[in-house]
């Protein structure tokens, strides 16, 4: 799971973070209050993907990073949330912000990481999208990770 952090750290170093508006059917939570009662307690990172889309916004390329390895997260109602792997245990913050009506939730991990977060039936996902230079294929790119209620 290291290598998976430190490949989407690179990820984003060549990102410029950029909000792009939910669809209409995506659920957003108004109360962020209420969002971080949905969030705390335990849960397991089921996957990790990377979306790539030309310059049309057609979707070009999925590269899956689930790995091997099991990650859980341990989310305290004092804001800090631990993360258990084949590394062991990590202790970071969290915080969450609404825009536009998307919920996000940052997690400090130096440096700080904000993900578009959207919860519901016991299934999470973390995403961020923004443009792509590595490749003059893709235009875009979109990092997405799922989680589960343990």
């Amino acid at each position: 799971m290291k290598l998976k952090l430190s490949l989407f750290t690179l990820i984003l170093s060549v990102f410029f973070i950029s909000c792009k508006k939910n669809s209409n059917d995506t659920p957003t939570i108004d109360d962020l209050a209420l969002l971080k009662q949905k969030v705390l307690g335990n849960w397991i990172t089921t996957g990790a993907i990377i979306e790539y889309y030309d310059a049309s916004g057609k979707l070009a390329n999925t590269v899956d990073q689930s790995g091997t390895s099991e990650q859980t997260w341990e989310y305290f109602d004092n804001n800090s949330v631990n993360s258990y792997d084949n590394r062991g245990k990590r202790t970071y913050t969290y915080s969450f912000s609404k825009l536009n009506n998307v919920n996000y939730i940052s997690i400090t991990n130096n440096p700080t990481e904000t993900y578009n977060i959207n919860i519901e039936n016991n299934k999470m996902t973390w995403s961020v999208e923004g443009p792509y230079k590595n490749d003059p294929a893709y235009a875009t790119a979109k990092q997405i990770f799922y989680f589960s209620r343990k």
